[in-house]
């Protein structure tokens, strides 16, 4: 998945303006016929507006990828797994911890897109996901879900494709973006990368996430 970057304004043409006629027949007159042009300087897009409309793409991209993964096609919320009803996921007596890190490794949780509840023996599934910055700058999206018993399973109920098992974790491919975790407990700890991260690279940062928790 790629951002399109905000359109950059053109350079201003020789001279640094733009020109526009704007001419009275007593200016026309006195210059003995020859049109007086009106210099007026070209509009330029504020820097903190354009950083504004990159993040907000950002932004809108990232709440795509929760939309689809907690309500696309295959999702456990939709279409749960054959033998199981909505109300039963993945059923499990053990308490559901949907902590989400204030901060791990480099990143910094700065908008949670959807808050924790409250840790409870139930068996519907609840999800947690939160964007984290790094430098200031979005970079991953984290995402805390359970009960799970099998990531790969869990994987595949969303509707993931090409799973395969990198360094202890988990990775896939979620509507062509990279979906990697680990599992802790009963809980799913999958990360999806907002900077390009690699698998092996997300997969580390699913392990210092739970570390973290």
């Amino acid at each position: 998945m790629t951002f399109e970057p905000p359109q950059i304004p053109a350079p201003p043409t020789p001279g640094g303006s733009d020109r526009s006629p704007s001419v009275s027949e007593a200016d026309r007159a006195a210059t003995g016929g020859v049109d007086v042009v009106a210099i007026r300087d070209k509009p330029r897009t504020p820097i903190a507006r354009r950083l504004l409309l990159t993040l907000t793409g950002v932004l809108v991209v990232v709440a795509v990828i929760v939309a689809a993964l907690a309500w696309g096609p295959g999702s456990p919320f939709v279409n749960p797994p054959p033998g199981q009803t909505p109300g039963n996921s993945a059923s499990t007596s053990e308490e559901v911890d949907l902590t989400l890190p204030e901060q791990f490794s480099t990143f910094t949780r700065q908008t949670q897109t959807s808050p924790p509840p409250s840790p409870s023996g139930g068996d519907d599934l609840a999800t947690a996901t939160a964007i984290y910055t790094q430098n200031g700058e979005p970079s991953i999206l984290l995402i805390v879900a359970g009960p799970v018993t099998d990531m790969e399973a869990f994987l595949l109920s969303l509707g993931a494709v090409d799973i395969l098992t990198v360094n202890d974790g988990w990775c896939a491919t979620y509507e062509d973006v990279p979906l990697c975790g680990v599992m802790q407990g009963n809980t799913a700890v999958a990360v999806s990368p907002i900077a390009g991260q690699q698998e092996e690279t997300l997969v580390r940062l699913a392990k210092e996430a739970v570390a973290a928790r």
